[in-house]
């Protein structure tokens, strides 16, 4: 027996081999035409199936066809070390540093009347979220205005962005104060997860408002509203405070210049010896960059108008010992009159 080239067929010697030849033939060219109907296979197979960022890959292309013409080509700045055979090419990675990493695949098929069948392969790109990012629009946290703060991380998926303030939760990449308060001052604290790994990231905020709640106390008493008096003689320190951010200057605006005042440390107005000088309104006012506020004390030195009431007192009474006489010499005069009057009568 002799043994052909096809494993299926033994093609016994006394036989006749123009019969037999025709007969393989015409099996071959029925193999043929069956390959060519099924058409060719295109393959994309990637090691591993999916890639953290930043490490190696290999992606392989291949084909079943016997005479292709294969192209693999990625978006423009990705070049990775080749290797390629007649019907396969692979792409090695060293580190991969794009998120979007697409492997297109193009086979022209010579051998099947020059046939084109393309594939496409997403690459799924992973990566726990890189550092949080904490942005603010305003500089400053200023009372009354508004503040926008916004967190942002990188990763794949893209991560979920919550903010915690106060042991409350709130959900999304910005976080918006329409009117910042005292009471919004404090930590912030961003969190950013995906399935691979979550990061934070936290911010401070101080709150910078006018000065306010402006207080005077006199001699280490808070003052009420009453007026204060003092003695004349007596040392009187007058001390100015106020709540602000930052913190305020003072200014006092006094009735008159005394001789004797001194400014001592921040908010401090002290009158070594109070002399009638010193009687009236004091102002404090506060003031900072953001704005101003004011309070005032109202001190009445004792003893500094007695020669002013002891002149009143003797005029009230000299008017009304005036006004006495007056009217007793008129009632005088009036029944003197009426006197004469009737004794002319009389006669």
């Amino acid at each position: 027996m002799h043994k052909l080239n096809h494993p299926r067929f033994l093609i016994p010697a006394t036989m006749d081999k123009g019969a037999v030849y025709s007969c393989i033939i015409s099996t071959v060219l029925a193999f043929w035409i069956q390959t060519n109907v099924a058409g060719f296979e295109v393959w994309i197979n990637t090691n591993p199936p999916a890639v953290e960022f930043g490490d190696s890959l290999e992606v392989n292309c291949s084909t079943t066809c016997a005479d292709p013409s294969m192209t693999v080509e990625y978006k423009p700045g990705i070049h990775p070390n080749r290797t390629n055979s007649r019907d396969w090419i692979t792409d090695r990675f060293p580190s991969i540093q794009n998120w979007d990493l697409v492997v297109p695949c193009s086979i022209i098929c010579l051998s099947d009347n020059n046939k084109l069948k393309e594939e496409k392969k997403v690459v799924t790109v992973y990566n726990p979220p890189t550092e949080a990012q904490v942005r603010k629009t305003a500089d400053d946290w200023i009372e009354g205005k508004s503040q926008t703060l916004s967190c942002n991380a990188a990763g794949n998926p893209a991560p979920q962005v919550s903010w915690i303030k106060d042991e409350q939760i709130y959900f999304g990449e910005k976080l918006h104060i329409p009117s910042v308060q005292l009471r919004d001052g404090g930590q912030y604290v961003c969190r950013v997860t995906n399935e691979y790994g979550s990061k934070i990231s936290s911010l401070n905020a101080v709150i910078m408002y006018k000065p306010q709640n402006t207080s005077i106390s006199v001699n280490n008493k808070t003052v009420s509203g009453s007026p204060i008096h003092v003695s004349k003689g007596d040392e009187v320190t007058m001390t100015c405070d106020t709540n602000g951010n930052p913190p305020a200057t003072f200014q006092w605006e006094a009735p008159s210049k005394g001789s004797n005042d001194e400014t001592g440390p921040p908010g401090v107005l002290r009158i070594s010896r109070a002399t009638s000088e010193h009687h009236g309104i004091y102002k404090c006012r506060a003031t900072n960059k953001y704005g101003t506020d004011e309070n005032e004390v109202d001190i009445r030195v004792k003893g500094q108008t007695s020669a002013r009431r002891l002149a009143a007192k003797v005029l009230g009474f000299t008017s009304v010992a005036i006004i006495a006489a007056a009217v007793l010499i008129t009632m005088i005069i009036y029944f003197r009159n009426k006197r004469k009057e009737s004794k002319k009568q009389q006669e």
